[in-house]
């Protein structure tokens, strides 16, 4: 069976289908850290599994396990994912003609929650590097993150991570694992921001365009990133309704305030009941060792070009 073998944020993955947007990995002479591959639906054993989280939200995943310490994931009748107790295998189970979504799922819920279960701190936002300092953008669903990161990219930042942000630690310090060559974005943003002609095409599961690097024949090699960055600071993104004030970025907010923003960005949805101890020490660690700042704007074009501004003056 041919196997597409990629490289995103610090794993080495061998997949049955490409993954979208994500870098072609070079090292063929050692094993993969993760393989995904595919059964039909009518292999599905539900009896097998046991419910540890019912979804608490419209489009988030159930969570199960079974005796053997494998963990599922299921969205409905759409796809499920089965992770192995050694967290080094994935198969999606489906109908044939839903496995159109398994390469989107995939780069996104189905490696945070591996990466959670290996005890890997993720968070929902972008991360972009220009000068020697890694910026991350957080902030709730629908704050426009990456609509910022695209625009931080056009004024000549490099693209870490877009949607998936995974931090890891060397020695003292913070870094960013390098996630896929490529941003997905709002129809309108496209428009706005690569002009009325640019024609992307739809993620599928998503209603969004992705803006895939990889795919252009002049694609920027040199403005992404493909190693671990330390990590500088991270803004959260807070929604103005009053269009009359001017964007303000504050001052770093005390390590308490800054770990209530992380818990509330912490990734894939839905994991905060399977946090244990540890986890929350690591993240407390995270948010005394970086600094976090909060960003108030309004989701306008003449306020995203000002906070651009002041994120890369």
């Amino acid at each position: 069976m041919k196997y597409y073998r990629h490289r995103l944020y610090g794993v080495l993955i061998d997949s049955i289908f490409p993954l979208p947007a994500a870098p072609m990995a070079t090292e063929f002479d050692i094993p993969a850290d993760l393989t995904v591959s595919w059964k039909p639906e009518t292999e599905w054993n539900p009896t097998f599994w046991r419910a540890i989280r019912p979804s608490s939200q419209l489009g988030w995943p159930d969570l199960g396990e079974a005796s053997d310490g494998s963990f599922c994931i299921t969205w409905g009748n759409e796809l499920k994912v089965v992770i192995s107790p050694e967290y080094d295998q994935v198969c999606i189970v489906s109908r044939e003609a839903k496995l159109e979504f398994a390469p989107t799922v995939v780069v996104g819920a189905v490696l945070g929650y591996v990466l959670f279960l290996r005890g890997v701190i993720c968070l929902h936002g972008s991360v972009l590097e220009r000068g020697g300092r890694a910026i991350g953008i957080l902030g709730k669903s629908g704050a426009g993150k990456s609509t910022i990161a695209a625009s931080l990219f056009q004024k000549g930042a490099t693209l870490l991570s877009d949607d998936l942000v995974v931090i890891s630690q060397m020695e003292d310090r913070i870094f960013v694992e390098p996630g896929c060559a490529g941003m997905r974005l709002e129809s309108t943003a496209v428009k706005r921001i690569l002009g009325a002609d640019a024609c992307l095409p739809q993620v599928p599961y998503l209603e969004k365009l992705l803006w895939d690097f990889s795919k252009q024949p002049n694609k920027p090699d040199n403005r992404v990133c493909l190693q671990a960055t330390p990590l500088d600071e991270l803004l959260y993104i807070v929604e103005k309704t009053n269009q009359n004030n001017e964007v303000a970025i504050g001052p770093a907010l005390p390590p308490t305030e800054a770990l209530t923003l992380i818990l509330e960005t912490l990734y894939p949805p839905g994991i905060l009941p399977l946090l244990t101890q540890e986890k929350l020490r690591n993240l407390s660690k995270l948010a005394a060792s970086v600094p976090i700042r909060l960003v108030q704007y309004t989701k306008t074009w003449d306020h995203l070009s000002r906070l651009v501004e002041l994120i890369l003056p």
